[in-house]
């Protein structure tokens, strides 16, 4: 599953602000998600992908990128995670009828 499969099915919209807080290392990250489901860093660095934007935003060798990044905007600041999840399931359903 991608990104955009959360775009096109209406679980986060274009402009959507991500964020991604590490509280034991004090830090914070930002990005937004663009209009074909990339991840745009504040500095201009698009990604295709959560992870790799992860990666790059905290300067680190690998992270799930599903699991860091949360939209909030929507209550209980969902992670992308949880709307891949929730996608799925809408899916499972839908094929199930």
């Amino acid at each position: 599953m991608r990104t955009a499969d959360l775009l096109e099915n209406g679980l986060i919209e274009s402009g959507e602000q991500l964020i991604w807080v590490r509280p034991r290392r004090g830090e914070e990250f930002h990005a937004k998600v663009l209009e074909n489901g990339s991840i745009e860093l504040p500095d201009g660095r698009v990604f295709s992908s959560p992870s790799l934007a992860a990666i790059k935003a905290a300067d680190i060798p690998a992270y799930d990128g599903w699991y860091a990044w949360r939209v909030p905007r929507l209550p209980e600041e969902p992670t992308l995670n949880d709307l891949r999840l929730e996608l799925a399931h809408r899916r499972a359903a839908d094929t199930s009828q």
